[in-house]
């Protein structure tokens, strides 16, 4: 992933992803690496970034659902994890 801060994918299939880059000097690096949990919460220092990578699967979800503004909606997640709070990390 390149040029973006934050990604919000979702599949008619099930597939949902979100991943947020925040630079390093805007954060405390060692306080998401606690949470990287396999591919389900993913924690990747790149290029003077870190990504937290945010990836979950509802294969019951067979019905499809419209995605459009979600982004907008969940977009308040990352100015929390810039302050440090990290609660919705604890909801995956």
């Amino acid at each position: 992933m390149r040029h973006f801060d934050a990604l919000f994918y979702m599949a008619n299939w099930g597939t949902r992803r979100l991943a947020f880059r925040f630079p390093v000097s805007a954060i405390e690096c060692d306080a998401f690496q606690r949470f990287a949990l396999g591919e389900t919460i993913s924690i990747e220092q790149k290029n003077g970034h870190v990504i937290v990578d945010l990836w979950f699967e509802d294969e019951g979800l067979r019905e499809w659902v419209d995605g459009e503004g979600t982004l907008d909606r969940i977009l308040g997640l990352y100015d929390d994890m810039l302050v440090a709070d990290y609660r919705s990390l604890f909801l995956l």
